[in-house]
């Protein structure tokens, strides 16, 4: 059953441009952030989770620095944590370079030892132990999302079919997990995604064909609208997911971000 904290955040982000889900899952990413930014910097349980993955991936990395840039004007908290990086790196590179010290003092006595098979059975020193856990967070939450996204759609709160029927819909990457959820005895729901989906491509493949067209030289007097600007931003959008602000826009593109619906 639908959470009413889930029912107020898809009402929210429903009418909003691009895919509802990626939208919120971004908020949930940033809002983690901003908590670790205001008291967890030096938090042992959050330094945990942060050195085994080698800090984070590199778009919650940037985002880390945008925040803190956006909201305190430096970077101190940034620089505390990645700090604490370069000092695991040093130390396990002074690791590496001693192994491998040893390594060739001992072949020289072990002349019959080929060096590529200890290489070959030999861990990455490297490589992370853990993944960026503001992803697994998104991920979570998204889920969770989704799925109270697919009771809305089940009839159980009319408001959210409503806002889904004029909203631009999921992104490929959550149309594909909510399919896979949606079945066995969802198809209702599966129909409801699969029909906007279809009627969104359809407008979508008019728009960017329109706007490949009007770049030919026997269209070069027509007008390209704001929607054929749109496009190939939107097509980014829906294929990739995440925020369609976040796509660059064209200098001629209309500043009112059209909807395809």
């Amino acid at each position: 059953m639908i959470s009413q904290l889930t029912l107020i955040d898809l009402k929210r982000a429903l009418p909003q441009s691009g895919c509802p889900i990626c939208r919120l899952q971004t908020e949930t990413e940033e809002r983690y952030l901003g908590h670790v930014l205001w008291e967890y910097v030096n938090d042992l349980s959050t330094r945990a989770r942060f050195l085994p993955s080698w800090g984070y991936c590199a778009r919650h990395a940037r985002l880390l620095g945008r925040l803190e840039l956006k909201d305190y004007h430096d970077a101190m908290g940034t620089a505390i944590m990645y700090e604490s990086l370069v000092q695991q790196l040093r130390n396990q590179l002074d690791r590496v370079q001693a192994e491998a010290a040893q390594y060739y003092s001992q072949r020289r006595v072990r002349i019959f030892r080929m060096p590529w098979i200890r290489a070959r059975n030999t861990p990455d020193p490297l490589a992370p132990t853990a993944g960026c856990y503001v992803c697994e967070i998104g991920t979570m939450s998204a889920g969770f999302i989704l799925e109270g996204l697919i009771d809305g759609l089940e009839g159980r709160e009319g408001k959210i079919s409503e806002l889904y029927h004029s909203s631009d819909g999921l992104c490929l990457p959550h149309l594909r997990t909510a399919l896979t959820q949606t079945q066995p005895g969802r198809n209702a729901v599966s129909k409801i995604l699969v029909d906007h989906a279809q009627k969104r491509m359809a407008t979508l493949h008019n728009h960017i064909s329109e706007y490949i067209r009007k770049h030919g030289w026997d269209a070069r007097t027509e007008r390209i609208t704001p929607e054929e600007y749109a496009s190939w931003r939107m097509t980014i959008g829906f294929f990739s997911g995440g925020l369609i602000e976040d796509v660059p826009r064209e200098l001629a593109e209309s500043n009112i971000q059209p909807s395809l619906k």
